[in-house]
C-alpha cells in the first residue's frame, strides 16, 4: 500500500515532467530582472494554458519586469495580469536580489488576488475606465 510520502513523491515527479513541456520559461528582462519560473507554475501553464506560445509568456514576463522597475515595487507578492492574453501570474518580488519567482500561472481570466497580494494589469483597454477602476481597486495599469 502506498504511503502519503510515496503518493507525494509520485505527484511531484509528474509535476516535473509536465513542467518540462512548458512554454513558460525563466528569463532576464531588458531591465535586468531575473524572472525565475518554478516547477509548479511551469506545470500549471501546461495544464491551464497550453494554447499560449513561448512569446505570449515572454510578453507577460517582460511587461511584469517593466512594471516592477517603473514603479520601484517593494518586496512582496503580486499578481500580474494581461488583458491581451486574459492571463495572470502570481509572483514573489525580491528587490534585494533583483529577482521575481513566478509562483503559479492562474486559470484563464482569473485575476482576483488573495488578501495581502497586490494586483497590477500589464495592458489596459480604456484609459478613462482604467483610471476609475484603478482608483477604486488600487490596481495599476502599465500600458
Amino acid at each position: 500500500m502506498k504511503t502519503f510520502r510515496d503518493f507525494s513523491k509520485d505527484t511531484k515527479q509528474q509535476e516535473i515532467k509536465t513542467a518540462e513541456q512548458s512554454k513558460l520559461k525563466s528569463l532576464h528582462t531588458k531591465h535586468g530582472i531575473h524572472m525565475k519560473v518554478l516547477i509548479h507554475p511551469g506545470s500549471r501553464s501546461v495544464e491551464r494554458r497550453s494554447d499560449m506560445s513561448h512569446e505570449d509568456w515572454n510578453h507577460i514576463l517582460h511587461k511584469t519586469g517593466e512594471h516592477i522597475k517603473e514603479k520601484n515595487l517593494p518586496e512582496g507578492h503580486y499578481i500580474s495580469y494581461s488583458n491581451k492574453h486574459k492571463q495572470g501570474i502570481v509572483y514573489h518580488w525580491m528587490a534585494r536580489q533583483n529577482k521575481a519567482e513566478i509562483l503559479t500561472a492562474l486559470p484563464k481570466g482569473k485575476n482576483i488576488p488573495r488578501e495581502g497580494t497586490k494586483l497590477h494589469m500589464i495592458e489596459s483597454v480604456n484609459i478613462d475606465a482604467n483610471d476609475m477602476f484603478s482608483f477604486i481597486m488600487g490596481i495599476h495599469y502599465v500600458d
